[in-house]
This record gives C-alpha cells, sequence and structure tokens, in this order.
C-alpha cells in the first residue's frame, strides 16, 4: 500500500489525475475560444450588421420598380442577403467556435 493506495489501483489513480487535468484544459480551452469569437463579433458585428441593413434595404427599395424581373430579382436578393446575415450571425458563429478550438488544441499540441 503506497500512502492509503492499493498497489493495484495506483495506475488507475494517476490515469485519473492525468483525464481531470486534460477536462480543465479543456474547459479552459473552450473559454479562451469563446472570448476570442465574442470579441470578434464585438468588432465585425456593427459593420456585419450595416451591411445587412443597408443591402437589404436598397434590393427592398429596388423591388418597388415596374419591371418584373427587376423586381423579383430585387426581391429574392433581399430576402437572400436577409438569410445570409442570419446564418452569420448563428451557424457561422457556431462553426467558427469549433474551428477556434481546433486551432487553439493543435498550437497547443505543436
Amino acid at each position: 500500500i503506497i500512502g492509503g493506495i492499493d498497489e493495484d489501483s495506483f495506475p488507475y489513480e494517476v490515469n485519473e489525475i492525468l483525464l481531470d487535468n486534460t477536462q480543465n484544459l479543456d474547459d479552459a480551452i473552450d473559454r479562451v475560444a469563446a472570448r476570442l469569437v465574442v470579441n470578434a463579433l464585438k468588432l465585425a458585428g456593427p459593420s456585419i450588421l450595416t451591411t445587412t441593413t443597408t443591402d437589404a434595404c436598397a434590393f427592398f427599395a429596388g423591388s418597388y420598380t415596374r419591371i418584373p424581373a427587376i423586381s423579383n430579382f430585387c426581391t429574392f436578393a433581399a430576402v437572400s442577403v436577409l438569410a445570409d446575415f442570419f446564418l452569420q450571425v448563428t451557424l457561422f458563429v457556431a462553426l467558427f467556435v469549433f474551428d477556434t478550438r481546433k486551432k487553439l488544441r493543435m498550437a497547443l499540441d505543436e
């Protein structure tokens, strides 16, 4: 018996400590990745919102023309711009977090 731990269970105890430390490191990476993405959105978010708003308004304004082809194109483009904005602030951000986590983990492996 080593310090109250049976010799047979000692490798498992060491492995448990290793897994606990790995989990702590993984949690820290997740927090850093989330902070990086939040900071990136703080910087780029107003620009993305402004560009989306002005483009959608311009296309919606263009949809009031009497020429059906231009009206249909502008309506489709305005809806597409809004859908793209929705995907950028939801799906793309989630994928960006996963990619940032992967890059941080790869940097630690080097």
